[in-house]
């Protein structure tokens, strides 16, 4: 059975330290490195969602709203397919819809033929967190975004119509595991039912770092400003995949939100990031290079 998108895991980069929302993205770095150390931050997303909500989306009426928001799809007629199954079933069961597409099917859009759909509307918020209110359930394949939904308490429901591509009951951080999932669009009312906040709010304080806790991004970032204290880096090269990043021994790190965002790089920096792209791109050539001669051997 062909999948709706798939995910090439490689090797990643090591760090001296990370920074981790919760339980499940550690454990996704143990099978790389099971010695990390690392600090729990918790997921910042939810400090907007506590103190800062705020939504452009207009509702005209007062039924319910679904947000919809599918994981991206590699291909654009399983996409559109899969987006006006899902539509016209809710449509015929008199919710109102909020579209939620990933960034890379946004140009797809266009090819579905939804036009029939009397309460249909796009979402406009630039974060999906500030649409949280606007929904009374969301509805989703298996996005990430389901686990953020978690902190509002109210239903979830995946769809998928090939769950046993997705279905891991193994894994004690798979959403699939504590809330209502189906394969037939037609169970969706049905489902809502079934959806317990109890197991919804288990799965929250098994992923994420102190869910409750309105202050958490301040709280956090006052525990990183005292580990780069204690942990003072060298000016030294990090490996960070497509980029680099530069610390340097000569100057306090400094996390304080009420300085200038947009400071003017000094001359030393600038000198210190075009000598390392040019180390780069050196080393593009010599590899190569080394390549064209290893098969010109062979």
């Amino acid at each position: 059975k062909k999948k709706q998108h798939t995910f090439k895991k490689t090797c990643w980069y090591k760090y001296e330290h990370y920074l981790f929302s919760g339980k499940k993205d550690h454990n996704s770095w143990l099978e790389w490195y099971p010695d990390i150390e690392y600090t729990f931050i918790g997921n910042f997303k939810y400090h907007e969602y506590y103190n800062n909500l705020k939504s452009i989306n207009i509702k005209t009426n007062t039924k319910k709203t679904v947000l919809f928001s599918p994981t991206w799809f590699s291909n654009k007629t399983s996409f559109t397919n899969y987006i006006k199954k899902a539509c016209v079933e809710l449509d015929r069961l008199d919710y109102n819809i909020l579209l939620r597409v990933h960034p890379k099917n946004i140009r797809w859009i266009k090819y579905i033929e939804i036009n029939n759909i009397r309460e249909l509307s796009l979402d406009k918020n630039r974060e999906i967190i500030n649409s949280f209110n606007d929904a009374d359930i969301m509805l989703s394949d298996y996005s990430s975004v389901c686990y953020d939904w978690l902190i509002t308490k109210k239903p979830v429901i995946l769809f998928r119509e090939n769950l046993e591509i997705i279905n891991n009951p193994e894994d004690i951080y798979f959403i699939g595991n504590y809330v209502p999932t189906i394969d037939n669009i037609e169970l969706f009312n049905e489902k809502i039912d079934t959806f317990s906040i109890e197991k919804s709010q288990q799965l929250l304080n098994l992923v994420f770092y102190q869910p409750d806790n309105k202050d958490i991004l301040f709280n956090s970032f006052r525990n990183i400003k005292e580990l780069f204290k204690k942990n003072k880096p060298i000016l030294q090269e990090k490996n960070v995949q497509k980029s680099k990043q530069l610390y340097n021994n000569n100057e306090d790190i400094d996390l304080d939100f009420n300085k200038e965002k947009n400071k003017k790089k000094s001359r030393t920096e600038y000198n210190a990031i075009r000598k390392i792209k040019e180390l780069e791109k050196q080393k593009r050539k010599e590899s190569r290079l080394q390549k064209k001669i290893e098969k010109e051997k062979k």
